[in-house]
């Protein structure tokens, strides 16, 4: 029997395309081969299948192996260890629309030496088939070890019948995966107690570590987080306080924080102290170019800052440019097509070729407003995290050294930016060995860089920019966007809820309000649209070193924004 098979070049996904067989063939087991291709991420995919079919129960294993380099897992300190997120995608021969493969909680394969642990919508509630299935699973280690980690034959159990689906409609897979770093629950402290870190701004003022939180207003003692119970927010001895958080030109923002008034940060709040999921890494721009190529052709027109639907259009969609900017090199044809959704992919040396080894789809993905970031967590069965998991997940456990950058220390920050990148654009690409992050741009050249790129062979904690769980690149780079704690929007945040992996359709808009629909997302409680109850921290390209710190909450109020904005999520576990 031949076959079709394709293979799709990707960031960290693979796919096969389900033949146009009568239906007599649809009992048999279905085999698909797909190449092995390494990753700038280093995660590969191969060997992608459909396995026991069981047309009783309208569900059928996807079967595929999978490995990335520089896994860990550790039973002391940190207690922690890094995971694939699987998601699957799949088409439908009829309507030729992507949707998001629901997954049963149990009846998966986890071969020897693996764990899979599924992730539900809703991890406050119990599995339901119809109405909190599962969005994707979690893959990693299930004991000590370090290095590559493979693993042959895993199987997820797609339960096609509860997306409404008959297999015979099935027409492509799509089979996704994100590199994340468990943070185990346990006790922190938020802010570090400084009170003489100090850096210059841009308008030359010297400024300390900006609203760092801590415990009431007559110390700068740390406050301890201990449980995810309610906190009180007030100005007051023992209780969550911050201070000299200001704004940007008029648009003041209201900072309960200094405010002088009083709230309560809700149980449902993440504050770090429960164990979560973080992204190993910002989201590179081959990822949101295969998030953009499952959308319809009005959920791109929204995913954009180009306008994609009129004549003399700029191809540089993101960057809405007609050439790459600020090395954002995600692009579409210069055709435009009458109708049907675009095809987009990375050209970073802008040769108009796709598939190049120096395209780019390694560099971190810039222009990640709200509306796009959120838009793209909902689509990955992710959600933002917060301000006060950032924290936790820069300092861990360990105790608060005052004006600490997220790999440990006081000091030690060196900029990428104005030195030389090796290999630019391709999956290898680095930085000068000195540097360990990106930052001072407003005053030098820039150079955004390829995600993870400063954890070189042989590096420290140090010289890789790493936290204490071994997440890369929190301090500069992109700007990265939590959940804030100092506007209203943010502070009813509820971390158990998480994308389901459908977006807002053009026939559904009218059933929500304008900014659900116009962000394509449409999770309760998520911030809005224009990214009020975001806040940034860490730093971006542009930062100047003292934004950089941990505890720096001095852009907390006000999301990051165009070509400085970058995207990383995580999920609640379970």
């Amino acid at each position: 029997m031949n076959l079709m098979t394709s293979q799709f070049d990707f960031y960290s996904e693979k796919w096969l395309r389900m033949p146009r067989l009568s239906s007599c063939f649809f009992s048999l087991l279905l085999t698909f081969f797909l190449q092995s291709m390494l990753f700038g991420n280093h995660v590969t995919f191969s060997n992608i299948s459909l396995e026991g079919h069981n047309s009783t129960s309208k569900t059928v294993k996807v079967q595929f192996d999978i490995s990335w380099e520089n896994s860990w897992r550790t039973s002391s300190a940190p207690n922690n260890w890094d995971a694939a997120w699987v998601f699957v995608k799949y088409k439908e021969k009829d309507t030729g629309l992507w949707k998001h493969a629901w997954l049963n909680d149990s009846g998966h394969t986890a071969p020897s030496g693996s764990t899979i642990s599924v992730g539900i919508v809703d991890v406050k509630e119990a599995y339901n088939a119809d109405t909190n299935p599962g969005v994707g699973a979690f893959i990693y280690r299930s004991s000590d070890g370090t290095g590559t980690f493979s693993v042959t034959n895993a199987e997820l159990l797609w339960n096609y019948g509860k997306n409404g689906l008959t297999y015979s409609n099935i027409e492509e897979i799509r089979v996704f995966a994100l590199e994340m770093v468990y943070v185990p629950q346990g006790t922190f402290t938020l802010g570090s107690g400084a009170t003489n870190m100090t850096s210059t701004n841009f308008s030359g003022t010297t400024v300390a570590e900006s609203g760092s939180f801590k415990a009431g207003n007559t110390t700068n003692s740390p406050y301890t987080v201990g449980s995810e119970n309610a906190i009180n927010i007030a100005n007051t001895t023992g209780n969550l306080y911050g201070t000299n958080i200001g704004q940007i030109g008029t648009l003041a923002f209201s900072n309960i924080l200094n405010s002088g008034t009083t709230a309560t940060l809700p149980a449902e709040f993440p504050k770090g102290y429960g164990a979560f999921y973080c992204m190993k890494h910002e989201l590179g721009q081959q990822a949101y170019v295969d998030f953009l190529n499952t959308l319809t052709r009005f959920q791109q027109s929204r995913a954009l800052n180009a306008i994609v639907n009129t004549p003399g259009y700029n191809v540089f969609a993101l960057a809405n440019a007609a050439a790459p900017a600020y090395r954002n090199g995600i692009r579409t044809s210069a055709t435009l097509p009458a109708s049907g959704a675009l095809t987009f992919y990375c050209d970073l040396n802008n040769d108009g070729t796709s598939g190049d080894a120096n395209d780019g789809e390694f560099v971190a993905c810039n222009y990640m407003d709200a509306k796009y970031g959120l838009a793209y967590l909902d689509w990955a069965g992710l959600r933002p995290l917060t301000e006060m998991e950032f924290e936790k997940a820069c300092r861990g456990t360990s105790t608060a050294v005052a004006g600490e950058f997220p790999w440990g220390g006081s000091s030690g920050a060196v900029s990428q930016n104005d030195k030389t990148i090796s290999n630019p654009g391709y999956d290898n690409e680095l930085p000068d060995a000195t540097a360990n992050t990106v930052f001072n741009g407003f005053t030098t050249s820039r150079n955004e860089m390829r995600v993870g790129s400063f954890a070189r062979s042989a590096t420290n904690r140090t010289a890789a920019g790493a936290t204490y769980y071994g997440i890369l690149d929190m301090a500069g780079n992109l700007g990265e966007n939590f959940v804030t704690v100092s506007r209203a929007e943010g502070r009813i945040f509820n971390g158990g809820v998480h994308g389901d992996g459908t977006l807002v359709s053009h026939s559904t808009m009218r059933a929500f309000s304008y900014v659900e629909a116009d962000a394509l997302y449409n999770v309760p409680n998520w911030p809005a649209m224009f990214g009020a109850g975001l806040g940034t921290r860490g730093g971006t390209v542009m930062a100047t070193t003292g934004r950089l710190r941990v505890s720096d909450r001095g852009y907390a109020y006000s999301p990051s924004g165009l070509e400085q904005a970058g995207l990383r999520g995580g999920r609640s576990a379970q």
